[in-house]
């Protein structure tokens, strides 16, 4: 029997050759071909409704590319010399000036919380 009429054979071919073999030997490898890819189709379909599995992968990843950047900032900081430090520190205001709405937003949700904490 050749691969192409064989189970590895797509189901156009293998209907087109159930309708021309009455062969019960080909029709019983047909049934098993059409229930593995049918099986395959199922596995693939439940993996992909499975939201709650989807968001526990995503997480993860979230968490290790968090951590493969904490990595990286300590190598940074443990690398840095005083020097560098204070010079980082100097530019502060400097790039608050450049930069001001993540200091504004960040005063805004304090004082928010501050607010709310009084009642």
């Amino acid at each position: 029997m050749s691969a192409k009429h064989g189970i590895d054979a797509p189901i156009a071919d293998q209907t087109t050759q159930a309708e021309a073999s009455d062969d019960p030997e080909v029709i019983r490898e047909q049934i098993e071909a059409t229930r593995a890819e049918l099986g395959e189709t199922v596995e693939t379909l439940a993996a992909k409704a499975d939201v709650k599995t989807q968001i526990k992968g995503k997480v993860k990843e979230k968490q290790e590319e968090a951590t493969a950047k904490l990595a990286q900032v300590r190598g940074k900081i443990a690398g840095a010399s005083p020097d560098q430090a204070r010079a980082a520190v100097g530019s502060l205001p400097e790039r608050i000036m450049e930069r001001p709405l993540p200091v504004v937003v960040v005063a805004g949700i304090l004082l928010g919380w501050l607010v709310w904490k009084k009642r």
